[in-house]
């Protein structure tokens, strides 16, 4: 699901402007969603680092309690 919705994302702001007149967004409607839009992103990108830092750890303790040896 998430490889489609990125094919079908668009990659140019031009694309992206086509996009947004195809389904009736104007330039004062997108105005007043986008101050919404930085802090959402900014709460995703360390959701997404929160996640990534707790794997690693996980890995980390993972790889060390199979090489300590057992008392």
């Amino acid at each position: 699901m998430a490889g489609t919705a990125a094919l079908l994302a668009p990659k140019c702001p031009l694309c992206l402007a086509a996009y947004l007149s195809l389904f009736g967004v104007t330039l004062e409607a997108a105005s007043v969603v986008a101050p919404l839009l930085r802090p959402l992103g900014l709460v995703l990108l360390v959701l997404a680092l929160g996640v990534l830092i707790r794997r690693y750890a996980a890995r980390l303790s993972r790889r060390r309690s199979a090489i300590e040896p057992k008392a």
